[in-house]
């Protein structure tokens, strides 16, 4: 199956595949792991609130390295096959990738082929978060100097840098505080100085359809069998709309102004597996839009029956995806026939 008309039909068919446990150890666990997360991501990328797969996402053929385009290919490919051929194929397919894709990333020990390092800042198809429904940062800034009295007008918009424009939606979080509180640092005032006199600067959050977090440790206050939608299960963003601005760019904030804002609802969770457990595996979950945890009937290496956010020395990636009413039978979410439960995780 590959990229074609039907890309809402493939992916909600390729959305329900789980990979074959093949015998590749921890290397197979991080490898189906990122299949499984990134073919949700892109059926949540797939849907009227931020367009089609293909004004999204296919024009980053070209920016992929051979490699690379392999790996994208291979989300398409059907896990489901039937015959014993076709799935010898398949694993043939997987093992080479997998000996690919360690090359590409310079991994030199299958201890190292993990989750965390395929979706590091340096690792595969980064490309695909710098398309627009995934940016993070509006294109404009807010600067004002120097201060002025009404602390909202004022303002000067000024470009944001490509390099910034570019990063992944993504936060470290160390699990203090609220993690809606967390993002929500990232684009409060900032005080700095120019020269000698105050200045101050906003960066405004562009609200992606899908935001990933690094939990490097347990969040305050979940406690074991404290469950994961109940914790960590939503959040609500806003800020300014600096598109809104008109005239010579200069930018007044007020309770009229424009805003961009978004519900975020958690899809997937991805529990890292330790370093220096070379038995350890990575897994995931995926929740959808009723908030229920999918759990495959088949293939339950990538899917522990138990796990806590509260499990010491242990991190997580989360990934949430910005819902709205269009999101709404838009394709992600969709219930997944015999394989999930309420409120399970």
């Amino acid at each position: 199956m590959t990229p074609g008309s039907s890309d809402r039909f493939n992916l909600a068919r390729l959305q329900l595949q789980w990979p074959y446990p093949y015998p590749l150890g921890g290397r197979l666990s991080a490898i189906g792991t990122f299949v499984i997360i990134y073919r949700n991501i892109l059926r949540h990328l797939h849907n009227p609130n931020v367009g089609s797969l293909e004004e999204n996402v296919y024009s980053l053929r070209s920016l992929f390295t051979d490699k690379e385009l392999r790996m994208w290919n291979y989300l398409w490919a059907q896990m489901d096959t039937p015959d014993s051929q076709s799935k010898r194929a398949l694993r043939e397919e997987t093992t080479e990738l997998v000996d690919d894709i360690a090359w590409l990333l310079g991994i030199h020990g299958r201890d190292e082929f993990t989750f965390e390092r395929l979706a590091s800042d340096d690792g595969l198809l980064r490309a695909l978060w710098t398309i627009e429904p995934l940016r993070f940062y509006q294109k404009s800034y807010m600067y004002q100097y120097p201060i002025t009295a009404d602390c909202w007008s004022g303002w000067e918009l000024l470009p944001v840098d490509q390099d910034l424009l570019d990063r992944p939606a993504r936060i470290e979080w160390d699990g203090t505080g609220r993690i809606d509180d967390k993002f929500r640092e990232l684009f409060d005032v900032k005080h700095e100085r120019d020269g000698s006199t105050p200045s101050k600067v906003k960066y405004c959050c562009a609200m992606p359809a899908v935001i990933e977090v690094h939990l490097t440790a347990a969040p305050a206050g979940v406690r074991p069998g404290k469950r994961i939608l109940e914790a960590l299960g939503d959040f609500y963003l806003w800020d300014w709309d600096t598109s809104a601005a008109v005239g010579d760019g200069e930018f007044a904030a007020s309770d009229s102004t424009p805003k961009v804002e978004g519900m975020y609802q958690l899809m997937g969770v991805v529990r890292l597996r330790k370093d220096e457990d070379p038995e350890d595996r990575d897994h995931v979950r995926i929740y959808t839009w009723g908030k229920k945890c999918v759990v495959p009937e088949t293939k339950t290496c990538f899917y522990p029956s138990e796990w806590t956010l509260a499990e010491p020395g242990r991190q997580f990636r989360l990934y949430y995806v910005k819902i709205t009413d269009k999101s709404i039978g838009s394709g992600w979410g969709e219930e997944y026939p015999g394989q999930s439960r309420r409120q399970q995780d």
